[in-house]
C-alpha cells in the first residue's frame, strides 16, 4: 500500500519539531565565530541549492503538492533505512584488512576499483579492467563506508529539514560525529591511501583516489541546513570546520592533490566541485569565485570538442555512463554560481573555436531525439532518465531556462529527488 502524503498536520501529530522560518518567508541563515577565525560564518547556505527555493519546495511538499510529495516520500524513506543501523567508521576496516606497521587506522584506504589480481602471479601488480569494478575488493576497505556515511548524513539532514522530524537530524548528527569528529573514530582529513594498487609502489594512494569524497559536496550543503536546528554543539560546528579546513588544505597542497587538479578528464572537474564545495562550508567565497570562474578555460577548453562531445569520455567502455559522469559536475557548479555570488560564466562560456557545457549538453540531447549512440558497450545505452535529471538541474536552477521545452519529453520520475532540491 502507498504511504499516505505526510501533511503539515500528520507532522505536527507525529510530534515533529520543524526547522525555524522567518515569519516572511526569507531566508534567515545564522552567524557564527568559528574559534582562532575571525570571519563569521555563514550557516544554512547550501553550496549546491538555493536556500529560497529549498523553502518553497518545503511549503510544497507538506501541503500535500503533487509535484514534490511523491520526491519527499521517497527522500524520507531513504533517510529512515540508515535508523537502527550501526554507525560507519573509517576504523572498521581494522581486522579486516591489513594494517601495515607505521600506517594509522584512522586514516582512509581504498582499493583502485577496477584493478584485479594477477591469476598467473599473486604478489603481481594487480591488473586494471576498466569499467569491470571488483567490488569484493573494494568493500573490504573504506570508500563504501564513506559513501553509506555521507548518504546517511545527507539524507536524514535533509529529511529532518524537509519534515522536521527530529530522530532523522539525531541520527545524521551522531553519525557525523562518529565518522568525523569522535577522536576514537574519527577519519583523518587526507587520501594519502586511496585507491591504492596492490603491489605497486608499497600500496600508497593514487591522485584518482581524491575522487572517492565527492559525496562530501552533498553532504555538506546537507549539513548547511542541519545547522539550522539544534542537534550540533557549538564544538561539533567548529570541528567540522576545522576537519574541511584541514581537508581543503591537504587537498589543495599535497602532491596526489596537485596531480589530480592537473587531470585531464572527469578527475579534474571532481577535484574542482570538491574544492568550490570545501570553500563555500568555510565561507571561502573568493576561492569558490575563483575556481567556478576557471572552469571555462580551463576544463571545458581541455575536454569538449567543438561538437559538444567529450572524447577521453567517449573512449571509456561505459562511455555515456562516464560522459553523463563528466557533465554532471559541470552542471551542477553552472547552478552553484547563480546563489554563490560567482559571475554566470559556466553556462555562458564558449572558445573561440564553439566549445562550451552548452554545447555538450546541445550534442547529448541529439541522442534522445533520433541520433544513433556508437561508443563503449552495447549493455551502457543512452538513458533518456539521466539526461533529463541534468537538463532539469539547469532549467529548475534558472541557469538555462532555454532548455524548458526539453523536459516536455524528458521523464524525470515523479519520487526523484531533484523534485524538492530544484523545485518548479
Amino acid at each position: 500500500m502507498p504511504r499516505p502524503a505526510l501533511t503539515l498536520a500528520t507532522l505536527l501529530i507525529l510530534g515533529a519539531t520543524l526547522p525555524a522560518a522567518d515569519p516572511t518567508g526569507a531566508p534567515s541563515p545564522a552567524t557564527e565565530s568559528v574559534p582562532g577565525s575571525t570571519t563569521a560564518v555563514v550557516t544554512g547556505r547550501p553550496a549546491l541549492w538555493d536556500l529560497a527555493a529549498l523553502e518553497r519546495a518545503r511549503t510544497a511538499a507538506r501541503q500535500g503538492d503533487d509535484q514534490v510529495a511523491p520526491a519527499l516520500g521517497n527522500l524520507v524513506r531513504a533517510a529512515e533505512r540508515w535508523l537502527g543501523k550501526p554507525l560507519e567508521s573509517v576504523i572498521d576496516k581494522v581486522g579486516k584488512v591489513q594494517i601495515r606497521e607505521g600506517e594509522d587506522p584512522h586514516d582512509f584506504r581504498s582499493v583502485s576499483i577496477y584493478f584485479w589480481p594477477d591469476p598467473t602471479d599473486p604478489a603481481a601488480p594487480w591488473i586494471k579492467r576498466d569499467a569491470d569494478r571488483n567490488t569484493e575488493a573494494v568493500v573490504k576497505y573504506d570508500s563504501d563506508r564513506l559513501s553509506r556515511a555521507t548518504e546517511r548524513i545527507r539524507d536524514g539532514a535533509l529529511a529532518w529539514w524537509f519534515t522536521g522530524r527530529t530522530e532523522l537530524a539525531e541520527d545524521a548528527a551522531q553519525q557525523l560525529r562518529h565518522w568525523f569528529l569522535a577522536p576514537a573514530t574519527r577519519m583523518n582529513p587526507n587520501l594519502k591511501y586511496a585507491q591504492f594498487i596492490p603491489n605497486v609502489r608499497g600500496e600508497k594512494g593514487n591522485a584518482h583516489g581524491l575522487i572517492d569524497t565527492w559525496k562530501l559536496v552533498e553532504m555538506l550543503s546537507a549539513l548547511s541546513l542541519l545547522e539550522q536546528g539544534p542537534f550540533l554543539t557549538a564544538e561539533d560546528r567548529a570541528g567540522m570546520r576545522k576537519w574541511v579546513a584541514d581537508y581543503r588544505e591537504w587537498f589543495l597542497t599535497s602532491d596526489l592533490g596537485r596531480a589530480e587538479a592537473a587531470a585531464s578528464n572527469n578527475h579534474s572537474i571532481y577535484y574542482d566541485m570538491q574544492v568550490v564545495a570545501f570553500s563555500h562550508y568555510l565561507d571561502d567565497q573568493a576561492h569558490v569565485r575563483q575556481v567556478l570562474g576557471d572552469i571555462g578555460p580551463k576544463r571545458i577548453a581541455a575536454q569538449v570538442e567543438p561538437d559538444g562531445s567529450m572524447p577521453r569520455e567517449l573512449a571509456r567502455p561505459i562511455a555515456f555512463t562516464y560522459t553523463c559522469w563528466n557533465l554532471a559536475p559541470l552542471v551542477r557548479m553552472a547552478a552553484m554560481e547563480r546563489h554563490a555570488g560567482a559571475p554566470s560564466g559556466i553556462w555562458a562560456w564558449s572558445s573561440p573555436d564553439g566549445r562550451s557545457l552548452a554545447k555538450s549538453i546541445s550534442w547529448l540531447l541529439t541522442f534522445t531525439n533520433g541520433a544513433t549512440w556508437t561508443w563503449g558497450r552495447a549493455s551502457d545505452p543512452v538513458n533518456p532518465t539521466t539526461i533529463a535529471r541534468l537538463v532539469w538541474i539547469l532549467v529548475r536552477s534558472g541557469t538555462a531556462p532555454e532548455l524548458a521545452s526539453a523536459l516536455d519529453t524528458l521523464s524525470l520520475p515523479k519520487d526523484d529527488r531533484l523534485r524538492l532540491l530544484y523545485p518548479q
